[in-house]
């Protein structure tokens, strides 16, 4: 299922997904930080705000994102993107399915998928998704329950996938080796960052750094 909406892979080098704290001016504040250390997509992930105040919220962020030629993509409420307040939408085990947000956001806006496997990219495929997202990759601090995948199994799966994928999870600017040490088809397109820039002292200088160590090994 093919997309209308112009769309480049290229705006997912470095993707910051917010740590869903729901304070608004913290949010703006950080968005507006890693823009200028050189990410180009945000995903907001903000489950204790409403409709009405994500709906707002991002058409502030929007500015933000156009001053980079970015995205900006909201977590589960599909209502939202397709209201038009954001560019798309990022679905995971408890949004709508694939292939419902698909037909929700129509084929003029964005739509990502968190994937955990095969069979997971597998459905991401099939309701025509832009992107899919990839996780855990390495050990998570924060969540310390979850199983990363491991290198080699992202890779693997990466390298069969039949749309742009996005490593998330436990991702430090040393994790950049790991993937230049792979072929290019087994790289992902970007990687997925959230606490790393969420918890910085100063997120422009960490967006700054991981887009610096990763510039050169992603898919391309």
């Amino acid at each position: 299922m093919g997309v209308t909406h112009a769309f480049d892979p290229a705006v997912l080098r470095v993707v910051f997904v917010t740590d869903g704290r729901g304070d608004e001016a913290r949010i703006e504040a950080q968005v507006q930080a890693v823009v200028r250390g050189g990410v180009r997509t945000v995903q907001v992930r903000e489950p204790l705000l409403k409709a009405r105040q994500l709906a707002e919220l991002g058409e502030r962020l929007r500015q933000v994102l156009a001053s980079c030629d970015g995205m900006l993509l909201v977590n589960d409420r599909v209502d939202c993107a397709a209201a038009g307040a954001f560019d798309g939408a990022q679905v995971g085990h408890h949004s709508l399915r694939p292939l419902a947000a698909r037909r929700a956001l129509g084929h003029d806006r964005v739509l990502g998928v968190s994937t955990h496997d095969a069979a997971e990219l597998a459905e991401a495929v099939a309701a025509g998704a832009d992107f899919a997202l990839l996780s855990p990759i390495w050990p998570v601090r924060a969540k310390p329950q979850s199983v990363p995948l491991g290198v080699a199994t992202a890779a693997a799966l990466t390298a069969v996938a039949s749309l742009p994928v996005v490593w998330l999870g436990g991702i430090e600017a040393t994790g950049a080796d790991e993937i230049a040490a792979l072929p290019q088809k087994q790289r992902p397109v970007g990687v997925a960052v959230m606490s790393l820039f969420a918890q910085a002292r100063d997120p422009q200088a960490a967006a700054a750094g991981v887009v610096a160590a990763f510039a050169a090994v992603l898919r391309r």
